[in-house]
Order: C-alpha cells, then structure tokens, then sequence
C-alpha cells in the first residue's frame, strides 16, 4: 500500500460521520481498501510494483512521489463519495445540470506518475537496402 490513512484523513479532513463509517476504525479499514485500490491503479499505470521492487532490493524504497499521487487519488476517491451522498446531480447552469463525474484518476495524477513509469527497452530499425531516391 502506497501511503498511509492517516495522510488521506489529514489531507481530506473526513470524519467516519461523513462516508457512515461506525467508527474511526472502520473509516481507517475503508481508506485502506482504497488505497489498495490506488495501489493497484498506480502499479498498472507505471507497469511497475514498487512494493516488490522494495522486498527485493531493486530499490530501497517507494517513491515519495508515488505515495503523495496514492494519498491525492485516494483523496479524489473520498471527495466522489461525499459528493455523491450529498446528491449526484450538480448544478452547472441556470437550467443545466449533470450528473457528478466519478474521474479520480485524473490528467494531474498521470502526469505526475510519468517519471516512474516503466520504459519499454525495444527499439526499432530499418534494415534493408536504402532507396537510390535516399541517397
């Protein structure tokens, strides 16, 4: 898990009232669940398992900044969720609404995540005779 509970908590200010969690355990077990989510989405989106490279000594560990995009996109995951217990219909105009988006993976967060991505080591070459038009 890439980041920590008590990071999304702090950063979102949510109360186990606001997503009817019993208590702050149970509001603490929720935000985990998304954050294994978060992971997951991280790791399919840099091709890489930071948690694994870590247990085998590839690096020494997870990138700060991969923690801080899992704590955002867990962050954007809690926002969804108010907003949709609050109403899932916005108001965008005086006679235009539309229903509340559900994009927590954002434009932001990839590109934020692009350094770490896994790069592809194949390359491509032209192998034959040139053209006597290239030459």
């Amino acid at each position: 898990m890439y980041g920590s509970q008590a990071e999304v908590i702090a950063i979102t200010g949510v109360k186990p009232e606001d997503l009817e969690c019993a208590d702050q355990a149970a509001l603490e077990t929720l935000i985990g669940g998304w954050l294994e989510d978060a992971k997951a989405l991280i790791d399919a989106e840099t091709r890489r398992d930071f948690d694994a490279e870590v247990a085998a000594g590839t690096i020494p560990e997870v990138p700060r900044g991969v923690k801080h995009v899992a704590v955002r996109l867990v962050a954007n995951m809690v926002a969804v969720s108010l907003q949709r217990r609050r109403s899932p219909v916005v108001q965008m105009g005086q006679f235009e609404i539309q229903i509340s988006g559900d994009d927590v993976f954002t434009p932001a967060l990839r590109r934020d995540l692009a350094p770490f991505k896994k790069r592809s080591r194949i390359g491509l070459y032209l192998v034959g005779q040139p053209d006597e038009e290239t030459l």
